[in-house]
């Protein structure tokens, strides 16, 4: 499992997503290559999404005995990573690599768009996102937009930071959970509809009154322990229809 953890894509490490990381490998008995990608303000958004592409161009050639192809492989992420994870997924299709088995994506960013943050749905209901996105739709349209340019370094129109605006076709299967209170349940419901439509096998898995990546509350609260066990049971028959 090539796993690239949160954090709005400056903050986390793999060291902080501990706790999703460990309950991935016992549940799956796999080994996880959790990725310590760079971040800005240091660096460059695009960095990150590079060092994303190597790291899988690596575990292809080097599975958990060494160098040796790798039989089952799994791209996940969460919230930013969920981001890159998605991203990741439609690059690799177009390089024409070998693609993952699955991809799963936890609460994941789908779309850096700016427009109307002032009324975004579950805005007063998410208790993570919602009061940061609250000061920020108190900031002129143009200069939160420019400002994101500046900061990203890249149009928050372009696929490479908003993966719903690119072509979702001919994507491996993929699992999305999310939280029904939270501000990227809309994305990610869109982002699922749109890779439906396209006729990949993208489906979206949701809980009611949780909070943004709840996963990493595991093994305290019983909805975490829910979630991975049907992320186990996705992999299961993933894995089953590929024997």
């Amino acid at each position: 499992i090539l796993y690239i953890h949160g954090g709005s894509w400056f903050a986390g490490s793999p060291k902080s997503h501990r706790a999703i990381t460990d309950r991935l490998s016992r549940l799956t008995h796999a080994c996880v290559f959790a990725i310590d990608y760079r971040l800005m303000p240091e660096n460059r958004y695009l960095d990150g999404i590079i060092d994303c592409q190597q790291a899988y161009h690596w575990i292809l050639d080097n599975g958990p005995d060494g160098q040796a192809s790798v039989e089952f492989m799994v791209i996940a992420g969460d919230s930013a990573g969920g981001s890159h994870t998605l991203g990741l997924i439609a690059w690799i299709r177009d390089q024409g690599l070998q693609p993952p088995n699955a991809a799963i994506a936890l609460s994941p960013s789908t779309e850096l768009m700016l427009t109307s943050l002032g009324k975004r749905p579950n805005l007063k209901t998410d208790a993570m996102l919602g009061p940061m996105i609250q000061k920020m739709a108190r900031i002129p349209l143009p200069l939160l937009w420019w400002g994101t340019v500046l900061g990203f370094r890249v149009l928050p129109t372009s696929p490479i930071a908003s993966p719903l605006r690119g072509n979702l076709h001919n994507l491996p299967p993929t699992l999305i959970h999310a939280s029904e209170s939270e501000l990227l349940l809309e994305n990610a419901q869109r982002y699922v509809a749109k890779a439906q439509a396209a006729g990949s096998p993208v489906e979206l898995r949701t809980w009611p009154d949780m909070v943004h990546v709840w996963h990493l509350f595991t093994p305290l609260l019983p909805e975490a322990e829910e979630a991975f066990e049907h992320i186990g049971e996705f992999l299961a028959q993933v894995e089953a229809r590929s024997t």
